[in-house]
Formats: C-alpha cells, sequence, structure tokens
C-alpha cells in the first residue's frame, strides 16, 4: 500500500524566490503600492523542471508575488537540469532551476553560471527509488546488474543514490546508470527499460497510481538527508550587468 507522502513545505520559498529575482534586477527601494522603482529588468524568462521542487514559482504566480513587485515571471519547462544550464550558458534564459551537481561540474568546465538562491532540500521522500511491483527486486542488494534511471548522469540523486546504496552494502559500480528525463520515468518504468528509478513528485504518484510501482528505498535519508538539491541560477554575465 502506498504511504502518504509528507505534505510539502516549500511554500515560504516563494518570497526567497521573489526576492533572488529583485536581487537580480536591481536595487531599487519599493514605491508606492508595493512595487520596486528602477528595475532594471522587468521581463524574466525561468527555465523550470516539471518536479513539485518548482511549485512555489508557480504558486507566487497565482498569488500576483512577482506582479506586485514590478516583474512579469515567464516560467519555461525544461527536461533536464542540463537543458537549463545549457540554456543560461547561452543566454536563452534569465533564470533557471537546476541540480546543484549539474551546476558545479558546469562551472568547472569554465561554463558561467553563478548561483543566486536556493531552491530545494531533500527531505523524507521527497525523492524515491521505485522499482514495478513484480520487479523481483526487494531490497537494495537485489540491484546489482540492474538498469537504474536517474534524470541525467550529473544529477545530485544520482550522487545521494550511489553514496546510500554504498552505505547499504552494494557497490554502485556494480548498477547500470542511465539518463531519462523526469517526465519520462513512470513509462521507462512500466515499460521495462529500466528497472528501478529515482525521481520526484507527480511522478512517483503517477506511477504508483497507473502500475502499482512501490518504494524500494528513500535515497535521502541517513548520511544524505538534507541534501541541497537544486538551485536556481544566472548567466555570470547577466549578474554582472543586473
Amino acid at each position: 500500500m502506498r504511504r502518504p507522502r509528507p505534505a510539502f513545505r516549500r511554500i515560504t520559498a516563494v518570497v526567497g524566490c521573489a526576492a533572488m529575482l529583485l536581487a537580480g534586477c536591481g536595487g531599487g527601494q519599493p514605491a508606492s503600492g508595493g512595487r520596486v522603482s528602477g528595475v532594471e529588468k522587468t521581463t524574466l524568462s525561468v527555465a523550470v523542471l516539471p518536479l513539485v521542487d518548482d511549485a512555489p514559482l508557480y504558486v507566487g504566480l497565482a498569488a500576483g508575488v512577482f506582479t506586485d513587485l514590478g516583474l512579469d515571471v515567464r516560467p519555461t519547462v525544461v527536461k533536464t537540469g542540463s537543458e537549463a544550464v545549457k540554456l543560461i550558458a547561452e543566454g536563452k534564459v534569465d533564470v533557471a532551476v537546476s541540480s546543484n551537481t549539474t551546476i558545479i561540474m558546469a562551472a568547472s568546465e569554465a561554463t558561467p553560471v553563478r548561483i543566486v538562491a536556493e531552491a530545494s532540500l531533500a527531505s523524507h521522500r521527497s525523492v524515491d527509488v521505485l522499482v514495478r511491483p513484480d520487479s523481483g527486486i526487494e531490497s537494495v542488494r537485489d540491484l546489482p546488474g540492474k538498469r537504474f534511471a536517474v534524470g541525467n548522469l550529473t544529477c545530485t540523486c544520482l550522487l545521494a543514490v550511489r553514496a546510500r546504496i554504498r552505505n547499504l552494502g552494494v557497490d554502485p559500480a556494480t548498477v547500470t546508470f542511465v539518463a531519462v528525463p523526469q517526465k519520462e520515468m513512470p513509462e521507462a518504468l512500466r515499460t521495462r527499460r529500466v528497472d528501478a528509478v529515482v525521481t520526484y513528485e507527480p511522478w512517483v504518484t503517477v506511477a504508483q497510481t497507473q502500475f502499482g510501482a512501490r518504494e524500494l528505498f528513500d535515497p535521502v535519508s541517513g548520511p544524505t538527508a538534507g541534501l541541497p538539491l537544486h538551485s536556481y541560477i544566472v548567466n555570470a554575465a547577466f549578474a554582472r550587468a543586473n
């Protein structure tokens, strides 16, 4: 039976996100009605992932948080954090959300990115490792030789999964990790393209309700609890100019 998932407590991140966007647009003082004067750039394109982690941005849009501050925020959904980083590097979006390890690895290769705000921290069952109900995989010790889907091969979840299965007695080198966009995780698992996936909401619920996917373990518990997962980034030139 599917256990109830904890309520997500990231709504307060809306305020932080708004502050981040304003920080990237200049230091004007609030004008009448709560608006900010002297904003250098009022229309901002934001690359987001199809995950519940980005829900606060949409809550902020629905609540008029950005409009009240003089900002026109336009989200664009991308498939992977690597795609988001690429769009930032090419100057095709103003702000993006990506996995922290993807960002750090890109920066190490001289990609002009700057982290401007935290987007999400791992909390209990905010990320899940799922298998098919008939997979025969009953524990981490059944993973050697299996195909395991991760969002991309530089994502923070891969780091968490490798650390967690090592702590549970399995050599990560015996597992084949493959890149699958988060939106495709349920179908990849259902059609046996992979034997296990690590994914977020809403795809956990999709997989569980559509074909009874079963949780194998929580990758962000124990030593990986509270792991910083995603951050908001901008292009270094954008940061200097604004």
